[in-house]
């Protein structure tokens, strides 16, 4: 089925107090959220969710790393790599 779509950049947050200018915390919260650089504010973040980390290697070379941090979550990264077997996927890892 479809899945509404949210994507944030905190690059420029320096706290939660921030984010809340930003009506972030007015999103519905059905559908996905994509959320780049959440280090920057990582109360933002659910108890459950994937965290997707993209590391350059090099100028060629990216490794991606995908962790789960609940029930829920652990069910989508096992469907993720059920469908996306990143064993054959050069410079992945799961």
């Amino acid at each position: 089925g479809r899945l509404a779509l949210h994507h944030a950049d905190f690059y420029r947050l320096h706290d939660e107090s921030d984010l809340f200018g930003t009506g972030f915390f007015d999103l519905t919260p059905e559908g996905a959220f994509l959320v780049e650089w959440l280090n920057r504010v990582p109360s933002a973040a659910p108890v459950d969710h994937l965290n997707v980390d993209l590391e350059v290697i090099d100028e060629r070379q990216r490794r991606l790393t995908i962790s789960s941090s609940g029930p829920k979550s652990d069910v989508l990264l096992t469907r993720w790599q059920q469908r996306l077997p990143l064993a054959s996927m050069p410079n992945i890892e799961g």
